[in-house]
């Protein structure tokens, strides 16, 4: 599952935040946010997000439960026009457990499988906001993105006296920039306008596969690497706009695109 690196205050308007700016939060989804930022203020954020989640079938009910880090993340102004934030969050997990039978080829037999899944991707990034003129900020983020996926089968079979594990550990790592815009006016004195917009292109996420297979008394019969390669993310952009009346109200909408089709 995809994890965006939204923060709370932003997950309150419904992640429709690529036109907002402010002074008094931080705000991830467009690097060129930060140009209200003061520069008397730093700003520390941190948030945690829990799951708790019920599958049922026919005959069969499951419950599960899980907590996670959400987001760290420092925000502070380096010059008059320069403002930076630095953070680290999950961008995705893989979290499941799966019991079933498999048929033995050549058999009328049936063995028993149990597949487990686990890890993910974390992403360290660094914001940049710069104001290049009085009403327009320009902003490019800059994001580490690593992590490993471990997939484990074991095998449990009535003619083998041992039970048999089948792991594969996927390493995955990319340094890649996302860009972003906003553009600001005061209307009616009170009734400020922002227009943003978020822009990444496609880039290819570097893995290699390991495969690892042992028995239940940890003797290994094959452990190698299977392949290496790139996996390739899609192109994004997206645009929004807030209306903020005297610091009391704020209206904002967005639209992102990503094309996961391609």
């Amino acid at each position: 599952a995809l994890r965006t690196k939204v923060f709370a205050r932003n997950l309150g308007m419904g992640r429709s935040v690529i036109g907002l700016s402010s002074d008094f939060f931080l705000n991830n989804q467009n690097p060129a946010s930060y140009h209200t930022l003061d520069s008397v203020s730093f700003f520390f954020d941190f948030g945690l997000s829990g799951d708790f989640v019920k599958y049922s079938t026919s005959n069969i009910t499951q419950k599960a439960k899980d907590l996670n880090l959400r987001n760290i993340a420092l925000g502070f102004r380096i010059n008059p026009r320069w403002s930076a934030s630095f953070g680290i969050a999950p961008y995705s997990t893989v979290g499941y457990k799966i019991v079933t039978e498999r048929d033995v080829e050549g058999t009328f037999d049936k063995m028993e499988a149990e597949l487990v899944g686990k890890g993910g991707l974390n992403q360290f990034y660094w914001d940049n906001s710069y104001l290049l003129f009085n009403n327009l900020s320009l902003g490019v983020n800059f994001t580490y993105l690593f992590g490993n996926i471990e997939s484990t089968e074991k095998i449990t079979y009535d003619l083998f006296d041992k039970e048999i594990y089948s792991k594969q550990l996927s390493y995955l790592n990319k340094v890649y920039a996302d860009f972003g815009l906003q553009y600001f006016f005061i209307i009616k004195k009170k009734t400020l306008i922002t227009l943003g917009g978020v822009f990444g292109n496609n880039h290819r996420l570097n893995f290699k596969e390991r495969i690892n297979i042992f028995d239940s008394d940890g003797n290994v019969l094959e452990d190698k690497i299977t392949r290496k390669g790139t996996f390739e993310f899609p192109m994004y952009y997206g645009g929004g706009i807030s209306v903020q009346y005297d610091k009391k109200l704020t209206v904002s909408a967005d639209y992102v695109f990503h094309n996961w089709s391609g």
